[in-house]
């Protein structure tokens, strides 16, 4: 799972979201993409050490296996690359 931590006027602004879009339909077999609006969901922000909007942070089986602070596109297409792969990325 990708969760992207932003207010969602920052994800308006920043353009990403057609890049979560996109990530989301490509991988929808093994990936799920859930947006967090900070704003909104501030107790959760805090709990998550967000720093930084947006920070991109990948799930697997319920444990934080990597995070990206700031919208770097190619840098969250290599991560996920990396934990995509067939064999796990173990």
């Amino acid at each position: 799972m990708l969760v992207a931590f932003s207010p969602k006027k920052r994800a308006v602004e920043a353009n990403y979201l057609p890049l979560l879009g996109h990530l989301s339909h490509t991988h929808e077999a093994v990936l799920s993409v859930l947006e967090v609006d900070t704003a909104e969901q501030k107790t959760l922000a805090i709990k998550q050490s967000i720093q930084k909007a947006p920070t991109f942070k990948l799930y697997k089986e319920g444990q934080q296996i990597d995070s990206i602070s700031g919208y770097e596109p190619e840098e969250i297409l290599q991560v996920l690359a990396h934990w995509l792969q067939p064999d796990g990325a173990q």
